[in-house]
């Protein structure tokens, strides 16, 4: 069986960063220049939000440590 892994991009990483800062899929949407469905589809790929969880707890980590 072959899985097709996504190759996380420049955009993708900019998504992420408006993502995890809060913003709705259709404003991060806007913000980059992607369709809000396009987004959608990105938060239900595995290796995006693998990417995301571990900027997300990266994130919490460098608060705690503050």
């Amino acid at each position: 069986m072959i899985l097709n892994v996504m190759e996380i991009t420049e955009q993708h990483l900019n998504a992420i960063n408006y993502l995890i800062q809060g913003h709705t899929g259709r404003k991060t949407a806007a913000s980059i220049g992607v369709t809000p469905e396009t987004v959608s589809r990105w938060r239900n790929d595995c290796e995006f939000r693998a990417v995301m969880n571990q900027r997300l707890h990266d994130s919490h980590e460098a608060t705690q440590s503050s």
